[in-house]
């Protein structure tokens, strides 16, 4: 695996281990604040955090495995691949056609 001295949404530190599709992604070089929620956050801040987070995802070349690994990882916290906590938590489907997977749980 490789590590990234950049912003990275995709771990607590910069060192964290990477999927072979993170260096790729477009929110690598974006302030991870865009993606995870701050603790106090309300649910207008939130909404417009997820929106522009997801605009961000719409054009990504590694969204759809983005949004598999936080499906399949059963991540909770932030936007990945396109999708919200809630969205994944609540088990809305993606809007993909190549996957319609839907999380467990």
């Amino acid at each position: 695996m490789t590590t990234t001295p950049f912003f990275t949404p995709f771990g607590s530190s910069p060192d964290a281990e990477l999927q072979p599709w993170q260096s790729r992604a477009d929110c690598r070089l974006i302030d991870p604040s865009i993606f995870f929620p701050s603790d106090d956050e309300s649910r207008g801040m939130r909404q417009r955090r997820e929106r522009t987070a997801k605009q961000i995802c719409t054009s990504c070349p590694v969204r759809i495995p983005c949004r598999d690994y936080a499906l399949e990882t059963r991540e909770r916290h932030g936007v990945w691949g396109g999708t919200s906590e809630s969205d994944r938590r609540g088990g809305r489907p993606t809007g993909d056609r190549d996957r319609t997977t839907y999380p467990s749980g």
